[in-house]
């Protein structure tokens, strides 16, 4: 029950993500704290011992970096270093939490299930929407931007994708029944990732099914005969639903020169904040105010981010904090190796150095809920538990035997 609210007030928060208000925020922050609330109660009850893993050691780290800075006088604004601690400590009980409430093979699989048909959804939704109205959020809201769904921004909307392209991939090769289902949700959210209109998006996401595909052959989960025989149809079903969506905007997009005119001075420009402090930084959420005196151009309109995540973390909070961040993602990408529907993670990771996906809240805590989900599988299982080998193996054992 308590991981069905906890996925509930992650998408509640999602489905907000389009207002800039800060209640859209708060709203689904007090839901995962109260979630952590009940957690944290019922573990009192049944007091058990408890080892500090290393995963753990590194969110904790990221949640008190804010704090510290403050006390340290190392940041510039301490009201948007607080609120920016806030937003980490909502990620960071988010991480927790799926990580405890999924240790269990059986959950994470009907976890899995919840959130590729639910995330799909909203995938397939907001491009519905965005073709009938893009200009309107939901329809009904005007936006300055063209939107897809609850995503006013094209890249955030692509790495919500990305997080969910190797689920239904392996879904999709992994269960012996409902396969067709689940080639269609891959193709079509390839498809939507085009209609996304992100280049880095689009890269990622082939790289992701590259990826995939010689993992699914390596593993010997599928022959290579058996991967060309039922690949075929999936590839042909991408195309169609690409071709549906539609190939010239994005075709457009690719052709544009001006790819690196303002991301290009951009990151120059945060380079010379993390050379001015390169220890503590300026403090968590700062960068956009500590950014003009660095400024080498102007770009005519408030400078919002940095536009690679990696850069704003090592600007905001130094790098140190960024080696911490850096360490949490090269231990779940090997995990992501290992459980391939967790891949989305690694490729999230490889868009932050282009963009920002992750200053979406809502978005990041769907990253932290996956980011969970995958480190719940190097959890120690009970002596009573079946040995924790790879979920996909694992998976196609058992349906086979069906």
């Amino acid at each position: 029950m308590l991981l069905l609210w906890l996925i509930g007030f992650v998408f509640l928060g999602l489905l907000l993500a389009w207002q800039p208000a800060l209640w859209a925020v708060s709203v689904f922050q007090i839901g995962i704290f109260g979630v952590g609330a009940v957690a944290l109660a019922r573990r009192m009850r049944r007091p058990e011992g408890f080892s500090m893993a290393p995963d753990v050691a590194a969110v904790c780290l990221l949640v008190v970096w804010g704090p510290m800075q403050i006390a340290l006088h190392r940041s510039v604004y301490a009201y948007e270093t607080w609120n920016a601690a806030l937003q980490w400590l909502a990620l960071c009980a988010t991480y927790l939490l799926a990580r405890s409430l999924l240790q269990s093979r059986d959950v994470r699989r009907q976890f899995l299930s919840i959130l590729i048909w639910a995330g799909g959804a909203v995938a397939l939704f907001s491009v519905i929407l965005h073709f009938s109205s893009p200009q309107r959020v939901y329809g009904i809201f005007e936006s300055r931007y063209p939107s897809y769904g609850p995503f006013i921004y094209k890249n955030q909307f692509s790495a919500f994708l990305e997080l969910l392209l190797p689920i239904a991939f392996f879904r999709m090769t992994a269960v012996k029944r409902g396969k067709t289902g689940y080639a269609i949700v891959f193709a079509a959210l390839f498809a939507c990732i085009v209609a996304s209109l992100s280049r880095a998006g689009l890269i990622v996401a082939l790289l992701e099914v590259l990826v995939l595909a010689f993992v699914s052959w390596r593993r010997r989960v599928v022959t290579g005969g058996a991967l060309l025989k039922s690949g075929v149809p999936v590839v042909l079903l991408m195309i169609i639903f690409v071709l549906i969506v539609g190939t010239d905007s994005v075709s457009a997009r690719f052709q544009e020169q001006n790819a690196l005119t303002v991301r290009k001075p951009l990151a120059e420009s945060t380079l010379k904040m993390i050379r001015e402090r390169p220890l503590t930084g300026y403090g968590l959420g700062t960068w956009r105010l500590v950014y003009p005196e660095f400024a080498t151009f102007d770009v005519a309109v408030v400078a919002n981010e940095a536009h690679d995540d990696w850069l704003q973390w090592a600007a905001e909070g130094g790098i140190p904090f960024v080696l911490i961040l850096f360490g949490l993602a090269a231990w779940l990408s090997t995990l992501a190796w290992k459980h391939v529907w967790g891949l989305g993670i690694p490729a999230v990771f490889l868009h932050c150095f282009f963009d920002y996906p992750t200053h979406l809240p809502a978005l990041a805590a769907v990253f932290f809920l996956l980011a969970g989900a995958l480190a719940a599988t190097a959890v120690r299982k009970r002596a009573a538990d079946q040995p924790n080998v790879g979920e996909w193996s694992v998976l196609a054992v058992r349906t086979s035997a069906e």
